[in-house]
């Protein structure tokens, strides 16, 4: 089945308990489609799912707080805090239900909100997280640990800041890719260029992103959920084993929960690949 595609998404901003809050969305049917993205990056990171489902669905991809052409305030970035922001903008957008899906960081968020919302889910897509605690992995390299944050904060050049997350990244890269890099990005007036979420920031949300247990969670969502494991992102590593192992407990706890392993993909390049695509529409088309 080759889907129609729609290629220029729409953009706009809504006011939420006094933060702006920026939304990509894709025209299409409903049920409407809401995607929450991975710590760092914004809304562009979903373009090419959002193209695959567009226009079968309306997609919406919000920046989160701090992320992106969203306000960017000092404090708030607490769980229960980004469940109150996603709240407000789906009141604003007069949602009252949707099909939630989330991408690891914005994968927490998203279970949180659809344990404690349940009526507001009328689906639940996880991507590589909100079943994961990461405690129970090995301790994050220290070129990521929250007491240092991200290298490399403020470059000569936007060409400079994307090649350095090109590289950093280690994945391959392409238009989409760096079109969501790109999009997190803030230029200055002296042309410099820097991440808009800053250090303190990052590394605030990076420690409530480690500590984040999904257990009290899991048993308390009852809807239609589809777990999506990335296979192939720690091949034979702890890690990759310890994934692994609570993508399957997750859903055997879960009320009605199906797993989809997708082999040979990181948690990046796997939001371009059909594979996912498909599972998605399928999953949708049961609901």
């Amino acid at each position: 089945m080759s889907l129609p595609v729609q290629s220029i998404p729409a953009s706009r901003r809504v006011e939420a308990h006094g933060l702006g809050v920026h939304v990509t969305e894709w025209p299409g049917a409903r049920p409407p489609i809401v995607m929450l993205h991975a710590l760092g990056f914004t809304g562009r990171l979903f373009d090419p799912i959002a193209r695959s489902l567009s226009p079968l669905h309306q997609v919406l991809c919000p920046d989160l707080r701090g992320h992106g052409r969203t306000d960017h305030p000092p404090e708030g970035y607490q769980y229960p805090n980004l469940v109150r922001d996603l709240v407000t903008v789906l009141q604003i957008l007069h949602l009252p239900e949707v099909v939630l899906l989330g991408h690891t960081w914005g994968a927490d968020i998203a279970m949180t909100f659809a344990a404690t919302h349940p009526k507001r889910v009328k689906g639940l897509i996880l991507i590589d997280g909100g079943y994961r605690y990461r405690r129970e992995s090995p301790e994050p390299p220290p070129v990521v640990s929250p007491e240092r944050g991200r290298p490399g904060m403020r470059f000569a050049s936007l060409e400079e800041a994307l090649e350095d997350a090109r590289i950093q990244l280690g994945i391959p890269w392409n238009d989409d890719l760096k079109r969501a890099v790109e999009d997190s990005l803030d230029v200055g007036r002296d042309r410099t260029v820097s991440y808009r979420l800053d250090d303190d920031r990052w590394a605030r949300i990076y420690k409530a992103l480690w500590a984040y247990d999904p257990s009290p969670f899991l048993k308390d969502v009852q809807g239609p959920t589809l777990l999506v494991h990335p296979a192939g992102e720690w091949p034979a590593t702890a890690e990759g084993t310890i994934a692994a192992f609570q993508a399957r407990a997750a859903a055997l706890v879960m009320a009605n929960a199906l797993l989809v392993t997708l082999p040979n993909s990181d948690n990046l390049s796997l939001l371009s690949s059909p594979l996912l695509a498909e599972s998605v529409l399928e999953f949708l088309r049961s609901l």
